[in-house]
């Protein structure tokens, strides 16, 4: 069960929204960046909360980074 509160506020915010009419067709790429902290963890673990039937990719400058948003991920989505 991912965590209730998060993904709700962010699903809340009108550029989420907003985001969601610009979710690129099949093999299209949508670079996203100005988050801070868990932010953008907060916003992938939304997209794929709303949007369950797509695959989601995360991709992180480095391996320190990406253990933190493997460690965000699993915290807001309950290790799924």
């Amino acid at each position: 069960m991912s965590h209730p509160i998060l993904i709700e506020a962010m699903r809340r915010q009108t550029a989420f929204r907003e985001l969601l009419e610009r979710v690129p067709g099949r093999g299209r790429i949508l670079r996203l960046a100005g988050l801070a902290g868990s932010a953008p963890s907060v916003l992938a673990a939304t997209l794929a909360e709303t949007q369950p039937n797509r695959i989601w990719v995360v991709l992180a400058p480095g391996l320190a980074e990406a253990e933190a948003a493997e460690s965000d991920l699993q915290a807001i989505l309950d290790g799924e």
